[in-house]
């Protein structure tokens, strides 16, 4: 994408409403704070180095057709030439009192009243055209986003809107989803992974890749240079000072990172924890595949969190090594996670290089990361894989399968009290956000893995 990362950009605000989905003049104040959330977002994470100039017409634009009408369904075949038609009418009917001159994104907003546009409807690479030229990136969040996530929480419009800005900045997004060798996919703890998880803070990668995080935040050094080193770790929740990361390379393509984490600004205390130090393995030559998602399934993605249990956060003391690169979690004060604390990690190169990820799975160019068989969401792994809640359709089935895998259950039992799946696992019981009557698995319920 060629959005730049830095400067000042021009972004419009298009207010459309149909004969099916009146807008509101009442709207559009709770819009407004939506953009201040926005700019401060990304004031916080560019460190002011990319700013915003909004358009925002405070009056709604009348569709020529009804919402349901333009049939926006995002699997239909016919998605990009309907999102297209859409775009294009309320560009039109904008035009007369908008100039679109030197835009880089327009977004639409749509009224809360909406019903026939139940996702989403956008495109990064449109022919789209306004009276001063073309319009390639649009994007408007239709009803999910006014709705509220599967833990109740409200959803944004300005992390919808910071998530779509990034990739257009040239972020792939939707990586780390999962721990390495357990196929479910956990908690959002990155805004590029899901806007509407439990933490909107911007990866370290990310972070770098954009040049939003200076060189001198970075420890880096390659992994043949390692002997054993001590970094202090500043949480990236927190004001810039000191490391924010740890960055081993391993080749030209693959590099492990590691970052502080805590559950205040942009991070809510989650079912994780929220706190303490993450490792992730990104691999440069690998896609995302989000054909899974629907199923909390994770398949082949960029990066995967590295840890010795289900949980993506290590906990005090633990070690995980990958290809011959061990990362300890070194902080034992029990203050260090508390507010403002920092994390120290021990960085270690050993002799003679292994492959181990954690005490149970292995990585490596002759090694396979994940369970080998061919499971579903009502189907459970065989007992010489690490299981996740996402493989069973109760918690019965996952508790008969922890029982019988002794060795192989860590990423069922997340919270370590014997219980798969259970409530406070990752994956484990939840009543979706109030909306169930009884409890079930995360992966079941009726808006999970929609976003």
């Amino acid at each position: 994408m060629d959005t730049p990362s830095t400067g000042n950009l021009n972004v419009f605000l298009i207010p459309i409403d149909f004969s099916d989905a009146e807008g509101s003049v009442y709207q559009f104040d709770a819009v407004q704070e939506q953009i201040d959330l926005f700019n401060e977002w990304f004031d916080f994470h560019s460190r002011s180095a990319l700013t915003f100039n909004w358009v925002f017409p405070r009056q709604w634009f009348r569709m020529p057709r009804s919402s349901a009408d333009y049939g926006i369904i995002k699997q239909d075949p016919t998605y990009i030439e309907r999102a297209w038609e859409l775009a294009s009418d309320g560009i039109a009917a904008a035009d007369p009192s908008v100039d679109f001159t030197d835009n880089q994104f327009v977004y639409f907003l749509l009224p809360r009243t909406i019903e026939h546009i139940a996702t989403d409807f956008g495109h990064y690479s449109a022919h789209v055209f306004s009276d001063e030229g073309r319009i390639p990136k649009f994007f408007g969040g239709g009803k999910y986003f006014y709705g509220v996530s599967y833990k109740g929480i409200p959803r944004q419009l300005w992390s919808l809107w910071a998530h779509e800005t990034g990739h257009t900045l040239g972020l792939a997004g939707h990586a780390p989803v999962n721990v390495a060798g357990i196929d479910y996919m956990g908690p959002s703890l990155h805004l590029m992974y899901d806007q509407s998880g439990d933490s909107q803070i911007l990866s370290a990668w990310d972070q770098w890749l954009l040049g939003w995080m200076p060189e001198e935040e970075v420890y880096c050094l390659p992994s043949s240079d390692l002997d054993v080193t001590d970094v202090d770790l500043t949480p990236l929740e927190l004001p810039p000072s000191g490391y924010r990361a740890a960055m081993v390379p391993l080749s030209e393509t693959t590099v492990i990172v590691v970052e502080s984490r805590r559950p205040e600004g942009y991070t809510i205390p989650g079912d994780t924890g929220g706190s303490g130090v993450l490792v992730y393995l990104v691999d440069t030559t690998k896609d995302n595949d989000r054909t899974g998602a629907g199923q909390r399934l994770a398949k082949e993605r960029f990066a995967e969190f590295v840890s010795p249990q289900g949980n993506p956060f290590l906990k005090v003391g633990q070690s995980v090594t990958v290809e011959g690169i061990t990362v300890t979690y070194l902080q034992s004060d029990v203050s260090v996670v508390q507010s403002g604390a920092n994390d120290v990690v021990r960085i270690t190169r050993i002799s003679p290089p292994t492959t181990t990820v954690g005490p149970t799975t292995t990585v490596g160019p002759t090694t396979t990361v994940g369970p080998t068989t061919t499971v579903g969401p009502t189907g459970g792994p065989q007992n010489d894989v690490v299981a996740g809640c996402g493989w069973f359709g109760s918690q019965q089935e996952a508790q008969e399968w922890f029982e019988a895998s002794p060795g192989f259950g860590h990423g069922v039992d997340t919270n370590d009290d014997e219980v798969a799946c259970g409530v406070g696992d990752l994956g484990g019981l939840v009543d979706c956000g109030g909306t169930s009557a009884e409890l079930v698995l995360g992966h079941l319920c009726p808006n999970y893995g929609t976003e």
